[in-house]
């Protein structure tokens, strides 16, 4: 998995620049196995975490799955979410 589950949040760090897709549209993917597995260990939402630019992005598992479209960009099997559906904020050093 690359990321781990805390506290009923599967939380994954990242850099913005590098793993968001940006065309057509703005999106977050994730590895299939990696949210399935999440969801094993009690997952309802997902949060993702960029440092370097000081910015997160959340979305209730719920939600994820309902939004979800299967993509292969080389990567293997990932499920994207439009950006629009996840609520985006500043992030503070110590939330997780």
């Amino acid at each position: 998995m690359h990321g781990r589950v805390y506290d009923g949040t599967y939380v994954k760090y990242v850099n913005e620049s590098k793993h968001k897709i940006q065309k057509p549209q703005s999106a977050w993917a994730m590895d299939i196995d990696d949210v399935e597995a999440a969801r094993e260990k009690g997952a309802n939402q997902i949060l993702i975490i960029d440092q370097a630019h000081k910015k997160h992005w959340i979305i209730s598992m719920t939600d994820f799955i309902h939004y979800r479209v299967l993509i292969n960009r080389g990567y293997g099997p990932q499920w994207s979410v439009l950006e629009s559906h996840w609520d985006k904020g500043d992030f503070v050093p110590g939330e997780v």
